[in-house]
C-alpha cells in the first residue's frame, strides 16, 4: 500500500459521498450534518481548488445563490470572517486563511490540505508509473476503497460540482475497468 500522509496539523477535507473536514482528529463538518450552507460552500470551493484560485463571481453564486446583493464585496468578507471564527474554534492556526490575489481567492499555504480526491487522483498516477502488476493492482485498489460515492452527491445541482462529479465518475470507472482487467489476467478471481 500507499504510504498515508501524515495527518497532524493538516485539513482534512472529503468529497467523495458527503462533504466534511477535520482538524486534528476534530470534525469541523461532518458528513452527517451539512446544513451550514454557506461556510460549506466557501469550504469546498476554496478547498478544493487551492492552487487555482476561486473567482469572486463564482463565490457570489455558490455563496448567495442568485440574491441581489448591495455589496456583494461586504457579502463574501462577511462570509469569510465567520468562516475565520469558526476554524479557529477547531484549533487551527490563526493565519490569513483566505488569500485574495489577483480578483481570486485561494487558501493559504500555511495549512496544508489533505483531500480524499487528491489522494484518489495521486494514487492512479502513482500506479500508472508502475511495472509490477501485485503494485499496480495493490493501488488501484487503494484507490477504489478510497472513493466513497460521488463527488458532493447531495449538492450535485450547481455546475463546478456536477462537472466535478462527472470527472471523478469517469475516473473511478475507468480504475475499476483497469484494475477488474489486471485481476483477470493474473488469475485473481477471489478479488474480483
Amino acid at each position: 500500500m500507499s504510504e498515508r500522509k501524515d495527518r497532524n496539523n493538516k485539513l482534512i477535507v472529503s468529497f467523495f459521498g458527503s462533504f466534511s473536514m477535520s482538524y486534528n482528529g476534530r470534525t469541523i463538518t461532518d458528513k452527517a450534518k451539512n446544513s451550514e450552507n454557506q461556510f460549506n460552500y466557501l469550504m469546498q470551493l476554496i478547498t478544493h481548488f487551492p492552487d487555482q484560485g476561486v473567482n469572486k463571481n463564482t463565490l457570489i453564486n455558490a455563496l448567495f445563490s442568485n440574491r441581489d446583493l448591495v455589496d456583494p464585496n461586504h457579502a463574501i468578507h462577511s462570509v469569510m470572517y465567520n468562516a475565520k471564527k469558526r476554524l479557529e474554534s477547531y484549533g487551527l492556526p490563526k493565519v490569513n486563511y483566505f488569500v485574495a490575489k489577483e480578483g481570486k481567492y485561494y487558501w493559504t499555504k500555511e495549512i496544508e490540505i489533505i483531500e480524499d480526491v487528491k489522494e484518489f487522483e495521486e494514487l492512479l498516477k502513482e500506479a500508472s508509473l508502475k511495472e509490477d502488476d501485485d503494485e499496480k493492482i495493490e493501488l488501484l485498489q487503494e484507490a477504489v476503497y478510497l472513493y466513497q460515492g460521488d463527488f458532493l452527491e447531495r449538492q450535485i445541482g450547481l455546475n463546478w460540482i456536477t462537472r466535478e462529479n462527472w470527472r471523478c465518475r469517469k475516473l473511478f470507472a475507468e480504475t475499476v475497468n483497469t484494475l477488474a482487467k489486471l485481476l483477470k489476467e493474473n488469475g485473481r478471481y477471489e478479488m474480483l
